[in-house]
């Protein structure tokens, strides 16, 4: 099995905290990959909800980019999010997804996509300096800010 790194990153835009962005960046050896996306809070959930839900949109689309089972090292931000893929997951697919919240959907989703990998995971501090982390908020930066304003009414 490969072993792959996954950093992803999630931001709720300051001029308009309906409006997100997220991105991923997937290190394996000396090759590197990302993507981003921007999502508009059209749930209207409250800012940590839809926040959580742009954090799991990263993980998904970094899992399902790749195409072989690898073991994927996850290192997130968010406490919370790594919680859930290495452990909170299971028991809510245990339990028919009754508990898994807000984002129940995207937590169904994120299990499909890991089911072939391994997982493992690390918390990193946003000051930690790290350049793939940099980049990967950049991508989340510029996402959550491109929303042109007739987009956002």
């Amino acid at each position: 099995m490969k072993n792959v790194t996954l950093i992803t990153s999630s931001i709720s835009s300051d001029e308009d905290p309906r409006n997100g962005g997220w991105a991923y960046f997937l290190r394996y050896g000396s090759n590197s990959g990302e993507g981003s996306g921007r999502t508009k809070n059209g749930l209207r959930l409250r800012p940590k909800p839809f926040l959580e839900r742009l954090e799991i949109i990263a993980v998904i689309k970094g899992l399902e980019r790749l195409k072989v089972p690898c073991e994927v090292l996850l290192i997130s931000e968010s406490d919370r999010l790594l919680r859930c893929v290495s452990s909170s997951r299971f028991v809510w697919r245990e339990e028919g997804w009754k508990k898994s919240g807000t984002n129940t959907d995207l937590w169904q989703r994120l299990d499909e996509a890991a089911e072939k990998h391994i997982i493992d995971t690390q918390l990193i501090g946003e000051q930690s300096g790290d350049p793939d982390l940099k980049r990967c908020d950049d991508l989340a930066w510029s996402q959550a800010s491109w929303f042109p304003e007739w987009f956002t009414g």
